[in-house]
């Protein structure tokens, strides 16, 4: 349920099942700040940002299913659509994705799929603390940025 736009850059739909996290683990602190405003009834939060159709990220063909977009962020409002049922979500080209290293976000979309996290509904049982989430990701891919 591709809904275009992804061309120039607009505002599109896209099934949760599309979308590839670029991100192995959510904070539970994060999950519980956005919980607070979701509306699960008429779920309608910023679009999330999308880098590239995940297969121009330089993975190995095999190790990808084409089609679908790389999430740059809104892991969390992912997660909490996919527990509240919501099949579709607005994203948009991350204005930012010239200026941001795809270098990580390729190492990060490795680490994804090599633990078998494809789509958003895979983030749950992967909710951590936020001492957990800073000390197991966000300094793992700091350690990346600095190599």
């Amino acid at each position: 349920m591709n809904g275009g736009g992804s061309e120039n850059g607009g505002l599109e739909r896209r099934l949760l099942a599309d979308l590839q996290p670029s991100q192995l683990l959510v904070s539970s602190e994060k999950l519980r700040d956005v919980l607070d405003w979701w509306d699960a009834d008429d779920p309608d939060p910023e679009p999330l940002p999308y880098l590239h159709p995940v297969e121009d990220l330089g993975l190995a063909p095999e190790r990808v299913e084409p089609g679908r977009v790389v999430l740059a962020d809104g892991h969390t409002r992912a997660l909490a659509a996919v527990l509240s049922g919501t099949e579709t979500l607005p994203v948009v080209r991350d204005p930012d994705r010239e200026t941001l290293s795809m270098g990580i976000y390729r190492t990060c979309l490795g680490w994804c799929v090599d633990a078998g996290v494809r789509r958003p509904a895979d983030l749950v049982g992967r909710v951590v603390s936020d001492e957990t989430f800073r000390t197991e990701w966000v300094q793992r891919c700091q350690a990346v940025a600095e190599e």
